[in-house]
């Protein structure tokens, strides 16, 4: 496939060309194609990549995220922790310890939901609200592998994070160990 021409004034929420037969959209140095030639597929992949996310972009969806699974979390364990009381013996029992240990198991609830969210569907809810994608540094789709190193890596050691701050992909730590990159993605809406 060839490059696309910057084309002035085009924007990538619906103005996109036909090449090949395919609607493909420049935003920036970001090449986006939808569809495939042979099945008819509308998944997004990224051919070349250019337009990295930055920190506040990554930040408030990681934050997002983190909220959200926090609050799932709590609100469960809340709830556990009532029935068992009102049931008693044993059960209060183990309320009492799930409910007093759940901040020790937070991080790797957030670690499972992200792998898996990654794997699925590239992003996260909250990245999906920011336009934000995880792929391969080679622009090809995470794997189950990478996305566990790197759901676990930013679940438990968030700080490496920052180095996307000096590396000039905006690679954190987590994203270099598993050979990944967080790019934007145009956010066309549905319909």
């Amino acid at each position: 496939m060839t490059a696309l021409p910057e084309t002035p004034g085009a924007h990538p929420d619906g103005a996109g060309q036909m090449v090949n037969g395919v609607v493909a959209y420049k935003s920036g140095t970001n090449l986006v194609k939808q569809g495939n030639e042979e099945a008819g597929v509308t998944q997004s992949r990224v051919i070349q990549t250019g337009e990295y996310a930055g920190l506040v972009s990554r930040a408030l969806a990681y934050g997002a995220d983190a909220f959200f699974v926090a609050l799932l979390t709590g609100g469960s364990v809340t709830v556990f922790a009532m029935i068992a009381s009102v049931v008693g013996g044993w059960a209060g029992e183990l309320g009492h310890l799930i409910s007093s240990s759940y901040l020790i198991f937070l991080p790797s609830i957030m670690a499972v939901y992200c792998a898996l969210f990654w794997l699925l569907a590239g992003r996260t809810p909250g990245m999906a609200v920011l336009g934000l994608r995880v792929i391969r540094v080679d622009g090809s789709r995470i794997h189950w592998f990478a996305a566990l190193v790197r759901a676990l890596l930013l679940a438990y050691f968030p700080i490496g994070a920052l180095w996307l701050v000096v590396n000039r992909r905006h690679q954190g730590l987590p994203d270099l160990v598993a050979g990944t990159t967080v790019i934007r993605v145009p956010v066309t809406p549905p319909g």
